[in-house]
């Protein structure tokens, strides 16, 4: 018997008392949709899929991607007592690669390239070379500064080695 007040795909059988009503969340799982599992724990398909996809699915201009390749994109699932959806059970894990000691952690969608650039650009393991790369195409202040203090540096420096031994 279809309980049509319920809404479609709302089953009730003779089992269950006359008139009540199933929620179509506490019906079975594998009914319409392929069974998934991260690490041994079954999730529904689009907690799945949200894990599988790179930087579960956000997307991202392409000064943002230039900031998102000094990390390594680690998905992650944190378990709760409810029923997993992305939102609450979700998370990125950023690893620096030129660094272990730098990661950052993001909910679900909520991963800020912007953020990241001034850990990135104070952060002494990443190269100079890939800072400077960074600050070419960012309008962040933090790389204005970084970028102007680092020129500053190397003047100095070839200054120092040219025998000028002084500046003006």
């Amino acid at each position: 018997m279809t309980n049509t007040a319920a809404g479609p795909g709302v089953t009730v059988t003779h089992g269950e008392a006359e008139g009540a009503t199933v929620h179509p969340q506490w019906q079975s799982e594998n009914q319409n949709e392929e069974e998934c599992h991260w690490q041994g724990r079954a999730v529904p398909k689009d907690v799945y899929d949200a894990l599988n996809a790179p930087y579960r699915g956000q997307h991202f201009g392409p000064e943002a991607l230039k900031v998102l390749t000094a990390f390594k994109d680690i998905p992650v699932f944190v378990p709760t007592l409810d029923d997993p959806t992305n939102g609450k059970n979700v998370r990125t894990q950023l690893v620096c690669i030129y660094g272990q000691r730098f990661k950052h952690t993001a909910a679900y969608c909520r991963i800020n390239p912007g953020k990241l650039l001034p850990k990135l650009l104070q952060n002494s393991d990443v190269p100079d070379e890939f800072k400077l790369n960074l600050c070419d195409s960012a309008y962040a202040s933090s790389a204005n500064v970084w970028e102007a203090d680092y020129l500053e540096k190397k003047r100095k420096a070839e200054a120092s080695v040219c025998g000028r031994g002084h500046l003006e």
